[in-house]
């Protein structure tokens, strides 16, 4: 009996063998007709599609960038809020500085200085100094904002700290 089970295995097992052994052939020689119908004279152009791809990424990074600008302003509106001033003239380019000088307690022709090339690396640092210092944070803060505005701003706006007049 078990002799007669063992040779219906081993048939069994023939026969899936030959089953694929069928159905391998057909795909490679299918496969290789469908390789022998491409037309040869048919190019693909690499630099098209790489530019493609590049432009892909630059619009995904001004995507992020934009992102991160969205941040900052909601926090600089926030944060001028905060000290008494119309927010939103805090997220307009150039205005922004002068709102800037007004929170840090200086005079508003500081906004004028942080127009000066080079030198206005100088007046930023000594203007947020002391928005950090009017909101009662430190150098850190001060750091933050300079390195890192986009998550500093919405710190001090969204945060616990209090504008202090």
């Amino acid at each position: 009996m078990d002799s007669i089970w063992a040779e219906h295995c081993i048939l069994a097992i023939s026969r899936v063998q030959c089953t694929f052994v069928i159905i391998w052939d057909r795909l490679s020689t299918n496969g290789d007709q469908v390789m022998n119908n491409i037309d040869p004279s048919i190019t693909i152009d690499t630099s098209a599609a790489a530019a493609g791809v590049a432009v892909g990424i630059l619009l995904i990074f001004i995507f992020i960038g934009f992102l991160i600008q969205i941040i900052a302003w909601v926090g600089m509106w926030k944060s001028a809020s905060k000290a008494g001033q119309f927010g939103l003239l805090a997220c307009i380019p150039i205005v922004q500085f002068f709102i800037w000088a007004i929170m840090a307690k200086k005079e508003p022709w500081w906004g004028l200085l942080c127009l000066i090339p080079v030198v206005n690396f100088v007046f930023f640092i000594i203007i947020f100094h002391e928005i950090s210092k009017q909101f009662g944070r430190s150098i850190g803060t001060t750091l933050g904002l300079v390195f890192l505005p986009f998550i500093f701003w919405p710190i001090l706006g969204f945060g616990s700290a209090q504008y202090q007049e």
